[in-house]
């Protein structure tokens, strides 16, 4: 997937089905950095385990900005205590690739220029309120569970088609 490209292709890891367990980490950090994270998460994932058994389990990076994690067990669902582990693992290969987790809570929007901004939701009320961002600007959507969501093209949507219309009390167009 292209690096600036931040709409997910129907075809996004093609060897896991679309109820596949997915999970989306915004990065603030440079390309290179984000690109050594989802080095590190790709070692991760060769060795992923959920109560012994083997996670088939794939990640890429969006936009340079959103590593994308989505994993899926033979027999069942990716257990907690295995979720608990992938997240230890994102959280120190971020680390140690020298860029930083940005919050869930935080709103990703995307900029007129195209860039991805972050904003806490008081913050992106006042954006709104001051017309800096509209019904129309792209909102991603790092609450998505499944891959399905992704390859329908949910991840990236106008502010009046997200969850946070509700939220923000936007119409939609």
């Amino acid at each position: 997937m292209p690096e600036d490209n931040y709409s997910m292709a129907p075809d996004l890891f093609p060897d896991l089905p679309g109820s596949a367990r997915t999970w989306i980490f915004a990065l603030e950090g440079t390309p290179a950095e984000c690109r050594s994270a989802l080095g590190r998460v790709n070692t991760f994932l060769n060795s992923w385990l959920s109560h012994g058994h083997a996670v088939s389990g794939q990640a890429t990076l969006a936009g340079g900005r959103f590593l994308i994690v989505s994993g899926q067990v033979s027999n069942g669902q990716v257990s907690g205590c295995s979720i608990d582990t992938l997240t230890r693992a994102v959280t120190e290969a971020v680390r140690e690739a020298g860029c930083r987790m940005v919050s869930p809570m935080k709103i990703s929007y995307q900029c007129v220029d195209g860039t991805i901004a972050f904003a806490s939701r008081p913050v992106f009320r006042q954006l709104l309120s001051a017309g800096k961002v509209t019904p129309a600007t792209p909102i991603c959507d790092v609450a998505i569970s499944q891959l399905r969501d992704l390859r329908a093209g949910k991840f990236m949507r106008p502010l009046s088609r997200s969850p946070f219309a509700r939220v923000f009390r936007v119409q939609p167009e």
